[in-house]
């Protein structure tokens, strides 16, 4: 079986798309390609059993859709899959006139909810993004039926697509035991009143509200910040807040550096606010946080909510309270021994039933109901 996964959004080492889907997949014996914007020295390399397919970065969105996108799409037709797997909705217009030139089985892999993502976008004018959202949705859900099946990663995304034939949900699960850290620290070594959040750092995700949360504790708190910042205005922003003396920031962390990270603090933080694509989505990251046996502070959103409470691996604060995310801080500071439990309670729950392993046995059985 020949797989060929597409992107011209993504970068070619996404965690999802590089890490957990083509590296299983070739593990399993599968030959995988993948077919992605980067350097032209990675064209023709084979990292951990995967081929990588070169096409030039974009500079800008629309070069990205004019331009990347169809020399993704030309290039992935070269290679003669048995089935290709894309993962960018800027794709779906030109799905039509590729599928009649492959004559393969396509899969739509549906990230995020799109077109509620598009009402927090900063790059649109504020006025125009329902109506862009509206039409934007519309269209997808046009184009989706051109494709011959639909992976969704979370629950709500599938219940978008819940009129196509052929679809299925892979949850973006942690590999079981990659940040699994008890040989660089016991968890009762942790730095105590250190916390950390790796992940985008923009406005809808609470970053200035965690930094003024930590400024409460007068030095007696620390928050670890990894990851890229949306904007250089709030990246000053953030960086002229008196709380951010008590904050180190790390920059892009990779996953063997989140490991040893997640190996010397407390807990982790998910502030995101409620925004449209944020209430009902599943962040991957407080499963990072569980399989790394890390308490979690989340946020009061439904998903959320309901994973802390069945597995009774953290709190819940309000993302846009400081003052909430501190009261949280304080509670977790002063009860070591069942922040310790909660962690422990969240990496059980990674390895029995949250994990990637069980995901990717799904994707391969969908494969061959698509075949």
């Amino acid at each position: 079986m020949r797989i060929v996964h597409m992107t011209s959004v993504h970068p070619w080492d996404d965690n999802r798309i590089f890490n957990k889907m083509c590296r299983t997949l070739a593990r399993q014996g599968i030959e995988v390609h993948l077919v992605a914007a980067m350097d032209d020295d990675y064209e023709g390399k084979i990292i951990d059993g995967v081929m990588l397919h070169a096409v030039r970065k974009p500079a800008n969105r629309r070069e990205r859709f004019l331009k990347t996108t169809p020399a993704v799409l030309a290039k992935a037709r070269l290679i003669k899959g048995d089935l290709y797997h894309f993962h960018d909705p800027e794709i779906l217009p030109y799905i039509t006139g590729f599928r009649s030139q492959i004559h393969k089985p396509v899969i739509y892999d549906v990230h995020e909810d799109y077109s509620a993502a598009i009402l927090s976008k900063g790059w649109l004018p504020p006025l125009s993004r329902p109506f862009v959202s509206r039409v934007a949705g519309i269209l997808e859900k046009k184009f989706v039926m051109k494709v011959d099946g639909v992976v969704a990663a979370w629950p709500k995304i599938l219940d978008t697509f819940k009129h196509h034939p052929e679809k299925v949900l892979i949850n973006n699960y942690p590999y079981a035991d990659e940040l699994r850290n008890s040989d660089i620290v016991a968890p009762h070594d942790r730095q105590r009143g250190c916390f950390v959040y790796v992940g985008v750092l923009s406005p809808i995700r609470g970053v200035l509200e965690m930094i003024k949360a930590v400024a409460l504790g007068g030095g007696k708190f620390k928050l670890i910040l990894g990851g890229n910042w949306t904007s250089e205005d709030y990246r000053k922003k953030c960086q002229a807040e008196p709380g951010w003396q008590y904050c180190e920031y790390k920059g892009y962390i990779d996953r063997n550096e989140m490991r040893t990270l997640y190996a010397r603090v407390q807990a982790g933080l998910i502030a995101f606010f409620p925004e449209p694509n944020h209430i009902y989505s599943m962040p991957n990251k407080i499963f990072e946080y569980m399989s790394a046996s890390l308490p979690v502070i989340a946020s009061e959103l439904p998903m959320q909510q309901s994973i802390v409470a069945d597995v009774g691996c953290g709190l819940i604060a309000d993302a846009r309270s400081p003052e909430e995310i501190y009261k949280k801080m304080c509670w977790l500071f002063d009860h070591p021994d069942s922040a310790e439990k909660m962690g422990k309670a969240g990496q059980k729950a990674v390895k029995e039933k949250y994990n990637w392993e069980k995901e990717v046995q799904k994707l391969l059985a969908f494969y061959k109901t698509i075949l």
